[in-house]
């Protein structure tokens, strides 16, 4: 199984995989060594409170992007540069007129988020502030990835973590001792990586000064398939955290939510992975190969996956041991459960691939509200009347049913069924003669 694996890496390009895998390791190492630092130095429920804040950032950031994301990946491969500009910042519009009313809600609501979910009054800023740069900064990494500036991307990722760590430090030491500060040396990471976004996609002639309605317009009618999606993604790996905070108050939502971020690194893992896969499954798609003639390439993510899941087992339980404070060790079980439920996740990305691929608005509409209603229901069930270690049991439960559901639609796409793909046009020539 590990030679698998290690055959399995070494078939991409050396340079490109040692400058990404060499930036990821340097970017989590500082991310790892600074998490140690915040739960020991902030208080639980400042933990709990900075939960809350990301996990509002990951719930809005697909709203607001509207199916974007998947609009400005695939279609930079289908046109030509001037018109692909135009649809680009065309893209850019939506999110920043929904960033400009989120406000307007954020206030009227702002009762029952605080007494529910111990919405800080320095959220109305701040949520949509940093909403928009992240947004901005998710589109900066897509478009370097589609543009294999691997170097590029690798620069302005351990960039914006050093920034993050060293912002959050000089004002947690100097100004803020709380959760606030953590947030504000957040936000100025972000300011840092818009200015260079921005700065690029004009040098780069990305960001025009014309826009199109047609775009817009387009954009609009298949963000609801994207956008449901998303939606149903953050629900799968995002809503319990809510749930918790909800029924559990902030310092039981700061020990589940250390536990969840170090569930969570298999999912960053797994996206890492697909970065890489997504190409070669995509180009396999089109020449109508499906699980038969790709089995291998599927079983070799899987070996990966699995063997990262025993390390991050292995790692997570010393650094509860030695590293964090007595009052995280007796919630280790907690990260036990989510870590498998996160694997199971990353089982269902691979799988997800062939449904994205087709674009098949009704699967996944269908597969988005099953993942919703699901999610919702199990984690409202679980938090209210069982307690916080049955709402990771319905974790993993959740992601076996979306997992299987999965399979299912695939299968419903023809995927797992035997069929021989169509020759390639020089074949087919090469055949007639």
């Amino acid at each position: 199984m590990i030679s698998s694996a290690i055959k399995f890496l070494n078939r991409k390009s050396i340079k490109s995989v040692g400058i990404y895998t060499l930036a990821g390791f340097w970017n989590k190492a500082i991310s790892f060594i600074a998490l140690l630092f915040f739960i020991n130095i902030l208080s639980e429920g400042d933990m709990g409170i900075l939960n809350i804040f990301s996990t509002s950032i990951a719930f809005l950031t697909p709203v607001i992007s509207m199916g974007s994301f998947y609009t400005i990946t695939v279609d930079y491969f289908k046109m030509p540069k001037k018109e692909y500009s135009t649809l680009f910042t065309s893209s850019l519009i939506i999110p920043g007129i929904l960033v400009l009313v989120l406000p307007i809600p954020l206030y009227i609501f702002s009762g029952p988020l605080s007494r529910t979910f111990e919405y800080q009054k320095e959220f109305f800023w701040l949520i949509p502030t940093c909403l928009l740069l992240n947004y901005c900064f998710e589109i900066f990494q897509r478009l370097l990835i589609i543009e294999k500036k691997i170097r590029k991307v690798a620069q302005i990722t351990i960039i914006r973590t050093f920034s993050e760590v060293l912002f959050s430090l000089l004002f947690i030491y100097l100004i803020y001792t709380t959760w606030y500060g953590r947030a504000i040396g957040y936000a100025l990471s972000l300011l840092i990586m818009g200015l260079i976004f921005f700065h690029y996609v004009i040098k780069n002639k990305f960001l025009v000064r014309q826009f199109s309605l047609l775009h817009i317009k387009k954009e609009l009618l298949f963000g609801i398939a994207g956008l449901t999606l998303q939606m149903g993604i953050f629900f799968l790996t995002s809503s319990d955290k809510f749930f918790i905070m909800a029924n559990y108050g902030k310092t039981n939502a700061g020990f589940y939510s250390v536990a969840s971020t170090f569930a969570t690194i298999q999912i960053i893992v797994s996206i890492a992975l697909l970065g890489y896969l997504q190409p070669i499954l995509y180009q396999s798609f089109t020449e109508g190969k499906n699980w038969h003639h790709m089995k291998s390439t599927f079983l070799k993510y899987i070996s990966v996956m699995i063997i990262f899941l025993v390390a991050l087992y292995i790692g997570t339980t010393i650094v509860y041991s030695y590293f964090l404070k007595e009052s995280y060790r007796s919630y280790v079980h907690i990260f036990y459960l989510l870590a498998l439920s996160t694997f199971i996740w990353s089982m269902s990305n691979i799988f997800l691939q062939i449904i994205i691929f087709k674009k098949n608005k009704k699967l996944i509409g269908l597969l988005s509200f099953i993942i919703i209603v699901i999610a919702f229901n199990i984690n409202f069930f679980t938090s209210k009347y069982l307690g916080i270690s049955w709402v990771c049991y319905g974790q993993i439960l959740i992601n076996l049913i979306v997992f299987l559901t999965i399979l299912l639609f695939s299968r419903k796409l023809g995927f797992f069924q035997w069929k021989q793909p169509p020759l390639p046009v020089t074949a087919e020539i090469s055949s007639l003669k």
